[in-house]
């Protein structure tokens, strides 16, 4: 079973190996120049057990493809008419499996010979048949061949050939009146001369010939060709043994050379033998070195989570701190929003009532405003009326006027009735007409004023009714807003007794939690002791470390050392087996052609490489892992520098010094419980003893008593309740401290104490009020710091997301500068076809050019005529050979033409495509420095302010 990798084309076939092929970029059975292959890309072997071809990558960069599936670093079966691809955008390879169903023999070559490797070249072989000349089969073989640098070889002779193949084919000739001819070849067969290293190929063809009368003639004319061709192969023996006979001397000197080369092997693997031992020994001492590392880093471990567990506690008991403490303030903070809600709501009620008040003022003097309009309407009113009687009064007089001018006009008229005159009619007629329409537009005006003045006085009756009924509403609302008033004032009051007996348990509890904050601190104070013998027992282990590190850094560089001795080694042992295998291989082909050569230019090869061994040797290791060592001890630091700083944080949490609180308290209450008692068994004597009078002074002492102490404890808590205030407050004040009490005080002197208590009391609250808004602020920049660290972490998802766009964008970027790459390389091919062509027809419009000038000088010569000298070849056959070679070369131009076009669109169509997406990634990149400068402003802001 063979395997064949054929081009896609069927132009090349490369076969494989029977066992294993390499294929890569360099140094490999098939070598193909790809910038995406690697230099050992992938193995292809033949598996006997499962009887199949298997391919492997090794863990190339970009992969293998079998119909289009990649494969990286796996193992994959091929069958026959699988399509594969070596790298991206590699060139596809048809794997194909050919049987062997011929006869096989194979001539001994002269010396013992290896698998060749290399450079591709075919050798080509062909084995004629028994049958005929004419009818020879070629039977080509492809060898792959990797070519070594220094060596030119040759192909491989005919005549001296390992292998030949030998057909015979029969033919069945069925007729009714022939009978079969069988033929039974007696194959080449191998004789062994005198000599060993000679043998001689015989061809003995004997063969039982079972004919009848008709087929002898045919039998005779094959026995015939047959001898004669086996004189044709006695001769090519003959040649060979000359050849061997010549080249005998040459092969001694080669033998020598070979001997020496494999004792020198011998003496290589030895040294690889002695150097996998101490390898073995290093690694052996490294397994134990890194075995006590690993307890080390596990006692390391043990401790960080010691550390760890007392930093939890820690926090465990910071945390209970704060949340005290955050109830307290929480408590208070809730008292003191409910005052104010009351309080609001108190001012609330009074705004409310004295925005009615205010409202029902307004809209007095609105009604009052009204009123005085209504009056001034009325007075311009009335005006208007005496300005229209007087105007009536006038138009009656004219009316009155012309009348008595009528009747007198009338009284004429009849007088020149009786006496006719040439004077014109008098103008009276005409002026009636003319003072009728103001008449009538003054009586119109007169019907509108009064219709106003009645709506007016309408106006002025409802708006006095109004009034009335808000002056009526005021001083309800008088009487009702001093009995709300008295109510908010009593409900202010029951407020402000409210909140007096919340400040006393308020004061009740802060030193209840005086107590608790003494306990925690002296908590702490064993905490920190603890912490600090952990620190003596971290920094004993990190010495201990130290010197485990050393150590190992010194076994990591004597490790390096040797495994460079032993690269060096197994490189030279490849390089003196590949020369080896590369000199056989050059001996078997040579036959005794440029021998001196070869060995001389094996010899400078060997030369070559005993210089790069010595070269190797004295260049020192790099030791890879003392970067890692470097970052393991810049984490211990790190971790060190954070336990540091977990210890330094409770420094920061302000003690309380005064503990005298409770204890105070405790003897307030042993005196008061031991005065009680005294007081007890001594009124119950003095009460069996003493008269009624007695009795009673007696008791009034006592409630003095019981009073004085009662003021006395009072003015111990208040004492100590202001000192620890002071202290977690930070006043250093001796004045406010220094304060007597009030029992030991007289009447004159109690007011200036209880003043100065008032102004302590003050200074307390401004301090406390000072520590709240600072908390505010605190919280408010905490608030603006999440939601900046928030924008920061969308920044950084923005990023992410730009960058993985931007990957993609350069990914397919590449995959378009490829294709512009293959259309601009086929754009070249076609152009220097098109310039081919070109140059044909150029060279073809010469030759017809010379035909012509040839022809013409002819006929000055002659003096004739064309047709004369080409009887056999008219002019119409030569002008349609001419068009049709023509039309061809024009469509072959269009359509190269057409192609250039085509691939121009494509490549300006590429070319926009990547400045679209070039243009794409400076925006996201200018978008990207956007958001981060935006951020950085954003994050510098709060610290600033």
């Amino acid at each position: 079973m063979k395997g064949y990798l054929h081009s896609d084309d069927g132009l090349y076939a490369f076969p494989l190996g029977p066992k294993v092929t390499t294929i890569g970029r360099e140094n490999c059975d098939i070598s193909i120049t790809s910038p995406h292959i690697d230099n050992q890309h992938a193995l292809i072997e033949y598996d006997d057990e499962q009887r199949c071809f298997i391919l492997k990558d090794l863990n190339s960069s970009t992969g293998t493809y079998v119909h289009e599936c990649r494969v990286q670093n796996a193992a994959v079966r091929l069958a026959d008419g699988d399509f594969i691809r070596f790298g991206f955008n590699g060139l596809p390879l048809e794997f194909r499996i050919e049987q062997q169903q011929q006869q096989e023999t194979t001539m001994p070559s002269i010396y013992p010979r290896q698998p060749t490797s290399n450079s591709l070249h075919l050798i080509t072989q062909t084995i004629p048949s028994r049958r005929s000349p004419s009818s020879t089969i070629s039977h080509q073989q492809q060898i792959d061949v990797q070519q070594n640098t220094g060596f030119s070889l040759r192909t491989r002779a005919l005549s001296a050939g390992t292998k030949k193949i030998s057909s015979i084919t029969s033919t069945n000739q069925t007729n009714n009146a022939m009978r079969d001819s069988i033929v039974r070849p007696n194959a080449w067969t191998i004789t062994s001369t005198s000599n060993p290293s000679r043998t001689l190929i015989n061809g003995n063809f004997t063969g039982e010939l079972d004919i009848s009368g008709q087929d002898n003639s045919e039998i005779t004319n094959r026995v015939g060709q047959l001898e004669k061709e086996v004189k044709g192969r006695e001769a090519e023996i003959r040649e060979l043994t000359d050849k061997l006979r010549s080249l005998e001397p040459l092969s001694s000197t080669f033998k020598t050379d070979v001997h020496t080369l494999r004792a020198e092997l011998d003496k290589v693997k030895r040294e690889k033998q002695a150097a996998s031992g101490l390898i073995s020994s290093l690694q052996r001492d490294l397994h134990s070195k890194e075995s006590s590392l690993a307890k080390v880093n596990r006692e390391i471990d043990g401790l960080k989570t010691d550390s760890r567990d007392k930093d939890l506690k820690l926090q465990s008991l910071q945390s209970k701190l704060n949340l005290l403490r955050d109830r307290s303030r929480a408590e208070e903070d809730r008292h003191n929003k409910e005052k104010e809600v009351k309080i609001k709501l108190a001012e609330q009620q009074i705004n409310e009532l004295n925005e009615n008040m205010n409202r029902l003022k307004s809209q007095l003097q609105d009604t009052e405003k009204q009123l005085l309009r209504v009056n001034q309407n009325e007075q311009k009113l009335k005006q208007e009326c005496e300005h229209t009687r007087g105007q009536l009064a006038e138009v009656k007089r004219s009316e009155a006027t012309l009348k008595s001018d009528l009747a007198s006009a009338q009284r004429k008229s009849l007088n020149s009735s009786y006496t006719p005159s040439t004077s014109p009619p008098p103008v009276i007629e005409a002026v009636i007409p003319v003072l009728a329409t103001p008449v009538a537009d003054l009586s119109q005006e007169l019907f509108a004023y009064k219709s106003r003045v009645q709506e007016q006085e309408q106006i002025i009756v409802s708006l006095r009714r109004d009034l009335a009924g808000m002056t009526a509403r005021l001083s309800d609302v008088q009487g009702e807003l001093s009995e709300k008033q008295k109510h908010a004032l009593e409900k202010s009051e029951l407020t402000i007794r409210e909140q007096t007996k919340e400040l006393n348990e308020t004061r009740l509890k802060l030193s209840k939690l005086s107590d608790i904050v003494d306990k925690q601190s002296a908590q702490m104070e064993t905490l920190q002791s603890d912490l600090s013998k952990s620190k003596i027992l971290v920094n004993q282990y990190q010495l201990l470390v130290d010197q485990r590190q050393a150590d190992i850094d010194r076994l990591t560089k004597s490790l390096d050392e040797k495994n460079l001795v032993v690269e060096q080694v197994e490189k030279i042992n490849h390089n003196e087996g590949r020369i080896t295998h590369e000199l056989v291989s050059i001996g078997a082909q040579c036959k005794g052609e440029r021998h001196e050569q070869t060995i001389g230019r094996q010899r400078e090869a060997l030369n070559e490489l005993r210089a790069r061994i010595k070269s190797l040797e004295q260049l020192r290791p790099v030791n890879p892992s003392y970067e890692k060592v470097l970052q393991q001890v810049v984490l211990l630091k790190r971790e060190l520098a954070e336990l540091r700083a977990r210890q330094a944080l409770p420094d920061d949490i302000p003690y309380l010094t005064t503990t005298s609180g409770p204890n105070s308290i405790q003897q307030q209450s042993q005196r008061q419980s031991t005065a009680t008692t005294v007081r007890q068994s001594s009124s119950a004597t003095i009460h069996s003893e003493q008269p009624p009078q007695a009795q009673k002074i007696i008791e009034e002492r006592a409630a003095h008593a019981e009073t004085m102490n009662s003021l006395q404890s009072s003015d111990e808590l208040q004492s100590t309740f202001t000192r620890k205030l002071m202290n977690l407050l930070d006043i250093d004040d001796d004045s406010l401290l220094n304060v007597t009490p009030l029992a030991t005080l007289r009447t004159t002197d109690r007011y200036v104490a209880l003043q100065q208590r008032q102004r302590t009391n003050e200074i307390l609250i401004q301090k406390i009020e000072m520590l709240r808004e600072r908390l505010t602020r605190k919280e408010e920049l905490l608030r603006d710091y999440e939601k900046d660290l928030g924008k920061l972490r969308q920044a950084e998802i923005l990023l992410r997301e730009k960058d993985i766009l931007l990957q993609d964008l350069e990914v397919d970027k590449r995959t378009k500068d490829d294709e512009s790459l293959f259309l601009r390389n086929t754009l070249r091919e076609t152009q220097d076809t098109l310039n081919q062509e070109k140059r044909l027809n150029s060279s073809i419009k010469l030759g017809r050019n010379v035909d012509q000038s040839q022809s013409h000088e002819l006929i000055r010569r002659s003096g004739g005529s064309t047709a004369t000298l080409h009887p056999h070849y008219p002019s119409d056959a030569v002008t349609s050979k001419v068009r049709t070679i023509k039309r061809d070369m024009n469509q072959k131009l269009t359509r190269k033409d057409y192609e250039i076009k085509t691939l121009k669109q494509e490549l300006h169509e590429a070319l926009d495509t990547l400045s679209e997406q070039s243009h794409k990634v400076k925006l996201l990149e200018i978008q990207s420095k956007t958001t981060m400068s935006n951020t950085d402003t954003n994050i510098l802001t709060p610290h600033n302010s």
